[in-house]
């Protein structure tokens, strides 16, 4: 890991940054960034942290942090080559970390957990259920009604209550108007309530390279991943999105296509949460 050591701490100091201020402003404490400098990975409790601390380090000194993941994963299966007795003419090429070159802007489709669909029809079914069984509760249409308690439909034929709950406002029966609220704000987090709408439909536009986590209904789909200048990208949840963003200000967020103002603010990683709000 010689030449990922010398790619940090080269620079870290050609920047005139210390490790001190680096455990500043990433909250990674020293003696894990003393190990980073001196390639000694064995004090991470797994492979998750060490990347984690490699992509804020890289960001710190201003390195590319797809570059520097990418230059670490060659580096370990080259070791790990040489440790089984096996070569690898692609793994022994040099690797520069530079930046990257604007590519065609293309649509990334990201694939849901199979489980998802499952687990969902099933809640839709037992949902199904439960209505039936009050409404039967309620109305009984085999007893006989009481001409007291309801009207009955209108002379028209139409019933005075159209029954569609979920496109009208309860209070004034008008069609509820997608939303999106600031529910709760921190230096690290934001949370939003999103009403209005049947889902969650994320769109994430990059203007700048930027690493993402990201987990849809607490199923993570992919920890981290880089995109490029250019790409785009959108997925959808049922109940929740909850997503980390290397870089938020490079990156354009809409939700349910209403843009989310406020995203480009923050100058270190943070995280968006949007809760849909069932009526």
């Amino acid at each position: 890991m010689d030449e990922l050591v010398t790619l940090l701490s080269q620079a870290r100091r050609d920047r005139e940054i210390t490790l001190k201020q680096i455990s500043e402003k990433t909250k990674i404490q020293l003696r894990y960034l003393q190990a980073l400098e001196s390639g000694d990975f064995s004090v991470f409790a797994g492979e998750v942290y060490l990347k984690g601390a490699l992509c804020n380090y890289a960001e710190i000194v201003g390195l590319d942090t797809g570059e520097v993941l990418a230059l670490y994963h060659r580096l370990r299966d080259k070791a790990a080559a040489v440790d089984t007795g096996e070569t690898d003419t692609a793994a022994a090429d040099p690797v520069a970390v530079k930046p990257k070159a604007t590519p065609k802007p293309k649509k990334v489709a990201a694939e849901r957990p199979q489980g998802s669909s499952l687990k969902a029809g099933m809640v839709v079914l037992v949902l199904l259920m439960i209505s039936v069984a009050i409404w039967f509760s309620f109305n009984r249409p085999w007893q006989e009604r009481d001409p007291l308690a309801d009207p009955g439909p209108a002379e028209n034929g139409q019933s005075g209550d159209t029954g569609d709950e979920s496109a009208a406002d309860p209070d004034n029966g008008q069609p509820r108007v997608p939303a999106v609220d600031v529910f709760n704000s921190t230096s690290g987090e934001t949370t939003y309530n999103v009403s209005g709408a049947a889902e969650i439909l994320i769109r994430l536009n990059f203007s700048e390279p930027c690493w993402v986590q990201l987990k849809v209904d607490g199923e993570e789909l992919f920890y981290p991943r880089t995109f490029p200048r250019g790409d785009e990208f959108e997925t959808t949840a049922d109940r929740e999105i909850w997503m980390r963003l290397g870089n938020p200000r490079g990156v354009g967020i809409s939700v349910n296509d209403i843009e989310i103002e406020g995203g480009r603010e923050h100058l270190r990683p943070h995280n968006f949460v949007f809760n849909r709000i069932a009526y």
